[in-house]
């Protein structure tokens, strides 16, 4: 497998390289929704430009759903853009939400599945914008994923990503005080998945089952590997 130092340019290379195969898994009670890697590219593509045209660079845009396919498509769209996820727990208080929306400044969010949302709307800034994932009824919303798929369709993000870009804020638990914001960039995203999977003998093309929240370090950034080829959630 080659080596790159964007998580991008692993998305670029498993799209061409893989196009039809399965790169998520959306497990369901009726069976699953299956995302290929050339689909997960086009959306997440498509999204980018659509962020990139509303939004200057490295705005904070905030993500609450629980784990499904379109948290990883969300994700990767706001990194591709040059744009700053900030995951936010699905078990959040208010007090905790308001905290972490206000000191990152956050202008945007994707919301999906979340049983706090009705907490973390009614601290959120009015001029906060709010992006429904599909599937899920959000009455707030004033975009929705599949808008920003039709403005974007068929384009490519212009922004030119690098290694020690912000990609991310993920905030710790706040157990000892207040959270604190931990930047990712794609070299700390990047590097310690490789030396791992080099020191512990992970084969490429692993199958990860996703159960921690995606908002959570370890989860967010081991579904993102680069050597995740197929991951199931």
């Amino acid at each position: 497998m080659l080596e790159h130092d964007t998580l991008m340019a692993y998305l670029g290379q498993w799209a061409s390289e893989k196009p039809n195969e399965i790169w998520l898994r959306d497990l369901k009670s009726e069976g699953s929704e299956d995302y290929t890697w050339s689909e997960s590219r086009r959306q997440i593509h498509a999204v980018a430009s659509a962020l990139e045209a509303r939004y200057a660079r490295d705005t904070k845009i905030l993500l609450l759903s629980h784990n499904r396919a379109h948290w990883f498509f969300a994700d990767l769209s706001i990194m591709a853009s040059g744009n700053v996820s900030v995951g936010l727990f699905t078990t959040l208080n208010a007090d905790v939400a308001q905290y972490i929306a206000e000191f990152s400044e956050a202008k945007v969010i994707f919301v999906g599945e979340a049983d706090n949302w009705p907490k973390v709307r009614d601290v959120l800034h009015a001029d906060v914008d709010v992006i429904s994932l599909p599937g899920v009824d959000v009455p707030e919303a004033s975009l929705t994923w599949d808008q920003l798929v039709a403005e974007g369709d068929g384009q490519s993000p212009s922004f030119a990503p690098k290694h020690d870009d912000m990609i991310a804020l993920i905030f710790t638990s706040g157990t000892t005080g207040r959270p604190k914001g931990v930047i990712q960039t794609h070299d700390s995203n990047i590097v310690p998945i490789r030396r791992g999977s080099e020191f512990l003998g992970i084969e490429a093309e692993p199958i990860y089952f996703s159960y921690l929240p995606l908002s959570h370090l370890a989860e967010d950034k081991l579904l993102n590997s680069p050597r995740c080829a197929e991951a199931h959630l």
